[in-house]
């Protein structure tokens, strides 16, 4: 029996992919180390934004979800 699936990736998957490469951007252009890098964008209001489904956050391109984080931390 067939089973129909809307979509094969969950959010959790999204999350991942779009995680690494903020990190990555994180690391390159603040001169973060992984920790802090990793602890700032799990405490951002992006991240809480992109895992809350209703949002679609994390349906938007990685680099206006970075540009986005970057806002969020020049206003801190």
């Amino acid at each position: 029996m067939l089973t129909y699936i809307e979509n094969p990736k969950d959010i959790g998957y999204e999350l991942s992919e779009i995680g690494e490469s903020l990190l990555e951007q994180l690391v390159l252009d603040f001169n973060f180390d992984e920790e802090k890098a990793t602890d700032i964008f799990y405490s951002s209001k992006i991240f809480g934004k992109l895992a809350d489904e209703s949002t679609e956050l994390y349906k938007k391109p990685c680099q206006e979800i970075y540009e986005m984080l970057k806002i969020e931390l020049n206003n801190k």
